[in-house]
C-alpha cells in the first residue's frame, strides 16, 4: 500500500474506530442489565418483553463491523513498528474475533428473542417442549458468548496492547487500557465457559466490553492525530 493510499486507509480506519466504539458504548447503555440467570425462564420472559432487544443487538453487529476497519488500520500502523509480529497476530485475532462477535449477537439477539416468543406463544400441550428448546438456545448463547468474550474482548486487546507497547506509536495509557480490558475479557470468557452464568463473570464481561469500547475510541483519536500531524 503506497503512502497516499495508506494515509487514506488509516484516516478512514481512525474514524471507524471512533464511530464504532461510540456505537457500541451507546448499545451498552441501552442494553438491559439485570442479574437474572441467563439460562432461565425468568430471563426468557425479560427478553420477550423487551421491544428493543433485537435492535440493540443489531447495533452491536453494526458497531463490530465498523470497528473492524479501525482495528485493521491500527494493525497497519503497528506492523511497521518494533514488535510488529504482535500486530500481525492481533490482525488475525480481530478477523476471527469479529466473526465470533457476529455469531454471538445473532444467537443472543435473534435466536433468544425468537425462542422466547415461541415458548410464550406455545399452546399448553407444547409449552414444556418449547421451554426446553428455548433453554437449549440459552445454553448456546452462553457457549458462543464465552468464546466471544475470551477471544474478542480478551485475547485480541491483549495482543493489540502488546503491539502498541512495543511499537510506541500510541500513548502508553492506551496500551494499558487495552490490556486491562483484555484481562477482564479472558477472565469473563473463562468463567462463563467453565462455570456457566455467574455474577462475577457477568460484571467482568460488562466491564471488559465498556473498557474495550473506550480503548477503541481512544486508539482511533490517537491514530487520527498521528495522521493529521504527518499531513502538516
Amino acid at each position: 500500500m503506497d503512502t497516499a493510499q495508506g494515509q487514506v486507509f488509516r484516516k478512514i480506519g481512525a474514524i471507524c474506530a471512533i464511530v464504532g466504539g461510540l456505537v457500541t458504548l451507546i448499545a451498552n447503555l441501552f442494553h438491559p442489565k439485570d442479574l437474572v440467570t441467563y439460562d432461565s425462564a425468568a430471563h426468557l420472559k425479560t427478553i420477550a418483553a423487551d421491544q428493543s432487544w433485537s435492535v440493540d443487538h443489531f447495533v452491536f453487529l453494526v458497531g463490530g463491523a465498523i470497528i473492524l476497519w479501525g482495528l485493521l488500520a491500527i494493525s497497519d500502523v503497528s506492523a511497521q513498528k518494533p514488535g510488529g509480529y504482535f500486530a500481525t497476530l492481533a490482525t488475525y485475532s480481530a478477523l476471527i474475533g469479529t466473526g465470533l462477535l457476529a455469531v454471538f449477537f445473532a444467537v443472543d439477539g435473534y435466536g433468544m428473542k425468537a425462542a422466547s416468543a415461541l415458548w410464550l406463544s406455545a399452546p399448553p400441550s407444547e409449552a414444556a417442549a418449547a421451554l426446553y428448546a428455548a433453554l437449549l438456545m440459552s445454553k448456546l448463547g452462553i457457549g458462543s458468548g464465552s468464546i466471544y468474550f475470551f477471544w474478542y474482548l480478551g485475547l485480541m486487546p491483549l495482543l493489540y496492547g502488546a503491539a502498541m507497547i512495543q511499537g510506541g506509536a500510541f500513548p502508553r495509557w492506551i496500551s494499558i487500557v487495552a490490556i486491562l480490558g483484555g484481562v477482564l475479557g479472558v477472565l469473563a470468557g473463562t468463567g462463563f465457559y467453565l462455570f456457566g452464568y455467574g455474577v462475577v463473570s457477568l460484571f467482568g464481561f460488562i466491564g471488559s466490553q465498556v473498557i474495550i469500547s473506550l480503548w477503541i475510541v481512544g486508539a482511533g483519536i490517537a491514530l487520527y492525530r498521528v495522521i493529521a500531524a504527518h499531513a502538516v
